[in-house]
């Protein structure tokens, strides 16, 4: 008799355990499961928050994406359309809680991630919580309503401002690239276009370039892309202390200039005419302001006239 207490009541403490962890949030249920309606190709709002952080942005009718809060900025196309299709594809699986009290176990509270999506007359308000039974499932609860569902496909959900933002500073045909100049810690040079091929330039001499190395320089300069947005530091202390500048000139008449102020972790950039203060990561100063002596050919130098 006292064996069969001990195994009831050992029943009862695992039956208890499981219900206040949430196993018995309700019976899980596909029926009534909402139909989202997503309509990916119309929508024109997206609003994206994690606790303090929130990222909303815009699309233009010209159908790029702009940043609206925190900041005013270019958004990055190949990020908002990859949240996009991944919020089409998301798939409602069953209801596993109606009660309102346990918001809190699958993080369907206010502490949960939340998703907006805007579109002609539609809407959606997903607030998205802890993972599922497996990696590829989350919980997630349509604001407003009580019902906590199991979804496979949910988007990752990030409102880190830098993963937001369009990184591309410039792209164009490497031949609008005509003339380059380069100052790092060891010379000054020149990158000139001429009739003939790629001409080097320093201190007044010219000198053989060399074709496939001044190629990849070029090339990279073609589509120009920084690593991310500095915070915490002013331009002018950027300007104090540069240890590389960059300036690239375009068929069209337009310059571009990059100052570089290499740190112990990164490198950062002012571009001028813009208030932005940007971010490489170390490896790519030297492949963006390359010395001298990796450019050069082997032939003899000649003064410049």
């Amino acid at each position: 008799m006292k064996r069969l207490l001990l195994l009831t009541g050992l029943l009862v403490v695992l039956i208890a355990i499981a219900w206040l962890s949430g196993m018995f949030g309700g019976p899980a249920s596909t029926v009534d499961l909402p139909d989202l309606g997503i309509d990916v190709a119309q929508v024109s709002h997206i609003d994206v928050k994690n606790g303090d952080q929130r990222v909303s942005a815009n699309r233009l009718d010209s159908g790029e994406w702009q940043i609206e809060e925190p900041v005013q900025a270019q958004a990055d196309t190949a990020t908002v359309l990859r949240l996009l299709r991944q919020a089409g594809d998301m798939q409602l699986e069953s209801i596993v809680s109606s009660n309102p009290e346990r918001f809190s176990r699958f993080e369907v509270d206010s502490t949960g991630n939340k998703l907006t999506l805007k579109w002609g007359d539609g809407q959606l308000d997903l607030i998205v919580g802890k993972m599922g039974p497996d990696f590829q499932s989350r919980y997630v609860r349509l604001d407003g309503d009580d019902r906590v569902m199991l979804a496979n496909g949910v988007p990752p959900l990030s409102a880190k401002l830098d993963q937001w933002r369009d990184k591309t500073l410039w792209s164009v045909p490497v031949t609008a690239i005509t003339n380059v100049f380069v100052t790092n810690g060891e010379s000054t040079y020149g990158v000139v276009r001429t009739e003939t091929g790629w001409q080097l330039t320093s201190d007044s001499k010219e000198l053989d370039s060399d074709s496939t190395e001044v190629a990849k320089l070029v090339g990279q300069l073609a589509t120009m892309k920084v690593d991310g947005f500095e915070t915490g530091l002013t331009i002018d202390s950027v300007l104090s202390d540069v240890t590389n500048k960059l300036q690239v000139e375009f068929a069209d008449g337009k310059t571009e200039s990059l100052f570089m102020s290499k740190r112990k972790s990164d490198v950062a950039v002012v571009r001028q005419g813009t208030s932005d203060i940007l971010k490489l990561y170390p490896y790519r100063l030297t492949s963006l302001t390359p010395p001298l002596d990796k450019l050069k050919g082997s032939g003899k130098p000649t003064e410049s006239q």
